[in-house]
């Protein structure tokens, strides 16, 4: 996770000094490849994160490749990466159609787990009224 905070820094000093460079052009493949390669990166790390169940991190890191994606899209693609790009979009969406399954599995078993303890609440509410009916009825 550190080497994709460091690479999104990185990324942002890149696009700062952008400007100042000799030959933009060839500048602007090798930000717009490391620029991709982070959001790849960041797709990764958040399947990764999911399998944790690092469900704070995983919103951060969502927003932030968002953010990135954005970023990314919001200039034109060079050719160089035109199809390398065309290729990681159709990876990116399958990453993201696991992504939802996982949610999906991590919610169901929450659902799970909270069923199971409302029945464990319910059985020791029904165990105590049993044995300790002045708990609940006072007077009893």
């Amino acid at each position: 996770m550190t080497e994709i905070i460091n690479s999104l820094q990185e990324h942002r000093m890149a696009s700062a000094q952008l400007n100042i460079q000799l030959d933009p052009d060839s500048v602007n493949v090798e930000l717009q490849t490391r620029q991709w390669d982070t959001v790849i990166n960041l797709s990764n790390l958040i399947i990764e994160q999911m399998s944790g169940a690092r469900w704070d991190t995983v919103r951060v890191l969502a927003d932030q490749r968002e953010a990135l994606i954005h970023e990314f899209f919001s200039n034109p693609v060079a050719m160089k990466l035109y199809q390398r790009v065309l290729n990681d979009v159709a990876e990116i969406q399958a990453q993201n159609i696991t992504m939802v399954k996982q949610l999906s599995l991590a919610q169901q078993a929450n659902q799970t787990r909270e069923k199971h303890l409302e029945a464990v609440r319910a059985d020791v509410r029904a165990r105590i009224e049993t044995d300790h009916p002045q708990a609940f009825y006072p007077g009893t």
